[in-house]
């Protein structure tokens, strides 16, 4: 054999040996794949092919010489080409190990995966055969319902499960064993004996189609559970109360949407729930106004309210029910907001039919009882015109005749009408009708109903106002009931005569107020802030409804009724009104006697 070619078949083979070896002990080649002990294996093989390589090509070539038939084969079995075949078939040997150890090293790594993935789950994990025998738990069990690995494993899950849950179980378990993922919710024993509300899940383990058994995930629910219930309580309890009341109840949210709608609205609307939920409230119920004509959404006060996110109280406005009839209400309506943020707006309104008509005849028995207790200062008044009368006409009767007499019968008898018509203006129910007037002349005629009572006590009316003076948009009638009332109060606490003082103050930008100051007993400042108190009187036969019903009047007309009041000293009552402007020339004050 050729020495040269002899020795580069060696060199060949164990230059493949070298890259063999090498290759196995290079870090940066195979350290991701083949393991230390692996390595230091492979370093041995390369080595051992490495030593063996010369001996080998050797007898291979002696081989060839001793056995002459063989010598027609020579030209392919050369050492050269052996080495090559010898290196080609470690080569692929190498491949296919490298191989082997990759896939070896990826399953590893998977299930390494699913170890980590099982025992660091959140949720307690158990794998069970299909028997329902435990094989493997996660950390998560013993946290969860306190049974440890060592306790759980290789016993039952069913008895884990509360008694009245298990047949439940069992067919969710069944299902699962068939290929079927469930889940369900279920009550599980703790090792302390305590019952745990338990969400469930279950998950077929299967092997090329064969169960192997069910994997059960489970996270406790008794928190959440708890929670929902107390919640769901909370809202029957909050539901129940709100249907409770008789106001009308309205919840909205920022976008518009019902939150809320109690029975009580229910019944005084006629609209359901359902029906609130797809309109709005102004196109609900608050869409025309008392003339019939259309209420504009931007000039609606609960819009405004919503919108704004300001309170706002209606104290009597016309809302509409769903058949077209319409009712007096009272109502409140009140943003809501948490942490800067809107969430919405809470409209609360009651009908005020029955407590209108209550007014209306409280309002109605007070006249008739101001009327009869003005009726003695009127005889009085009314006695001395007749007398001058009856005077006059025996006289003219006698042969006596002036002309003279006749303008003072006149002029008497046209006092006496006047008397009478204002009794009879206060007495008699009217229909309530506003009109702008002047506040002066309105003053004049009701000190001229009092001043013949206020000349009975000895007390002098004094006028300190302009004529006609500020214009005001108002009911005559009522208002003229309301300043009665506290000048016939004030007549009543002076026993020792004096003077009452009748004044009208200009307010800015417009408005204006009256005030009545009398020298009288006043009112203990314990009892002032009970002043306006149904049934509640400083007077002896008094029933505090005079006052109550003034002060009502004075509100509905925009007004406002402030009473300051010092004992032995007397009383100061200020009407404040919001006036339409002004209009006569000032007047000197006058005194009526």
């Amino acid at each position: 054999m050729n020495p040269y070619l002899s020795r580069t078949s060696n060199l060949s083979l164990a230059a493949c040996s070298y890259v063999l070896a090498a290759a196995s002990v290079r870090k940066p080649l195979l350290s991701y794949c083949v393991p230390s002990r692996r390595r230091s294996g492979s370093t041995l093989l390369g080595a051992a092919l490495f030593t063996l390589s010369d001996p080998g090509v050797t007898a291979a070539a002696s081989e060839s010489a001793a056995f002459p038939s063989l010598q027609r084969w020579s030209f392919s079995m050369t050492p050269a080409m052996l080495a090559i075949g010898i290196g080609m078939l470690i080569a692929v040997i190498f491949g296919l190990t490298l191989l082997f150890v990759m896939i070896g090293r990826q399953l590893r790594t998977s299930q390494s995966q699913h170890q980590s993935l099982f025992e660091q789950n959140p949720d307690m994990m158990f794998s069970v055969n299909t028997e329902g025998v435990i094989l493997n738990t996660n950390f998560s069990v013993l946290q969860t319902i306190g049974y440890s690995k060592s306790s759980s494993v290789g016993r039952s899950f069913f008895p884990i499960v509360e008694h009245r849950d298990r047949e439940l179980f069992h067919s969710f378990f069944q299902k699962s064993v068939e290929g079927n993922s469930c889940e369900f919710v279920i009550r599980l024993l703790h090792a302390d004996g305590s019952v745990r509300d338990v969400f469930i899940r279950t998950v077929p383990m299967a092997d090329e189609g064969i169960a192997q058994g069910v994997y059960i995930i489970g996270r406790d629910i008794t928190e959440t559970k708890a929670n929902r219930e107390t919640f769901e309580r909370l809202s029957r309890t909050h539901s129940l109360i709100l249907d409770s009341i008789n106001e009308g109840v309205y919840g909205i949210d920022a976008k518009g949407g019902t939150v809320f709608w109690n029975a009580a609205a229910e019944r005084m609307t006629g609209f359901s729930r359902s029906e609130v939920a797809t309109l709005s409230i102004h196109q609900l119920f608050h869409h025309t106004k008392p003339d019939g004509t259309s209420y504009p959404e931007e000039d609606c006060p609960i819009m405004r309210s919503i919108r704004d996110e300001t309170p706002v109280h209606i104290h009597d406005e016309l809302l509409w029910r769903k058949d077209g009839t319409s009712f007096p209400a009272e109502y409140h309506v009140f943003p809501m907001r948490y942490e800067n943020m809107q969430l919405g707006a809470v409209l609360t309104f009651i009908d005020i039919t029955e407590r209108k008509r209550t007014e209306e005849l409280m309002l109605t028995s007070e006249k008739l009882s101001v009327a009869g207790q003005l009726a003695a200062g009127i005889a009085h008044e009314i006695r001395n015109p007749l007398t001058a009368i009856k005077g006059f006409l025996q006289l003219m009767n006698s042969g006596v005749a002036k002309k003279s007499y006749m303008d003072v019968i006149f002029s008497e008898m046209d006092r006496i009408e006047l008397i009478i018509n204002e009794l009879l203006i206060l007495a008699k129910p009217q229909p309530s009708k506003r009109e702008e007037k002047p506040i002066s002349p309105l003053l004049n005629h009701v000190i001229t109903l009092l001043e013949s009572q206020a000349n009975i006590h000895n007390i002098q009316l004094v006028k300190e106002y302009e004529e006609p003076g500020p214009l005001i948009l108002c009911d005559e009638n009522q208002l003229k009931q309301v300043f009665i009332n506290m000048i016939k109060n004030s007549i009543e606490s002076m026993t020792d005569g004096g003077s009452i003082t009748i004044r009208i103050k200009t307010q800015k930008p417009s408005g204006f107020s009256v005030e009545i100051e009398d020298q009288g007993c006043g009112i203990p400042r314990d009892r002032l802030s009970r002043i306006g108190e149904p049934f509640y009187s400083t007077k002896e036969k008094g029933t505090g409804l005079g006052l109550m019903v003034s002060k009502k009047i004075v509100e509905d007309h925009g007004g406002s009724l402030d009473i300051s009041s010092e004992v032995h000293v007397g009383t100061r009552i200020e009407v404040s009104f919001p006036g339409s402007g002004l209009s006569g020339q000032p007047k000197e004050p006058d005194a009526l006697v």
